[in-house]
């Protein structure tokens, strides 16, 4: 025991004498690394679609980014099923149809057909509300004539 560093003798005090030395000495790295990824695995999979696709996106990408910076770098499906997995009903559409390809889609496709998605979703909200204006005008010109 005088050999080994003072901070990790009570870990080599305390191992089984069949615990291999490599294991032991790996647990409290472990667990470093583990108490660094909880918060932001956790951070990364309650998020979810709150403003644009573009800053959805931007914090997808950051939290990945700062994951694999930890140790435990994300694929691209990983990635892809998190992205749709945060976002809004206004999605499932989309959602389905990208669920139901051959292979999952590539991260830069899926984020260009998000774009797409939020620009048609802005403009049927505004066409939507522009219908509404059109029909109130409609009855208060028929309200007016009817006097």
């Amino acid at each position: 025991m005088a050999s080994v560093d003072y901070t990790i003798s009570p870990i080599v005090a305390t191992a089984s004498r069949h615990a291999k030395p490599n294991s032991v000495l790996a647990l409290p790295m472990l667990t470093n690394l583990n108490s660094k990824l909880m918060p932001l695995g956790n951070s990364l999979f309650s998020l979810s679609l709150s403003k644009s696709i573009s800053n959805y996106m931007r914090e997808v990408k950051t939290l990945s980014d700062e994951i694999a910076v930890s140790g435990a770098p994300m694929n691209n499906d990983e990635l892809v099923i998190k992205v749709l997995s945060g976002l809004d009903p206004e999605y499932t559409e989309l959602t389905i149809a990208i669920w139901a390809r051959d292979s999952l889609i590539g991260l830069e496709e899926l984020y260009d057909k998000l774009l797409a998605q939020e620009v048609f979703l802005k403009h049927e909200g505004t066409k939507q509300e522009s219908m509404v204006i059109i029909a109130q005008l409609n009855q208060c010109s028929n309200t007016s004539y009817g006097n």
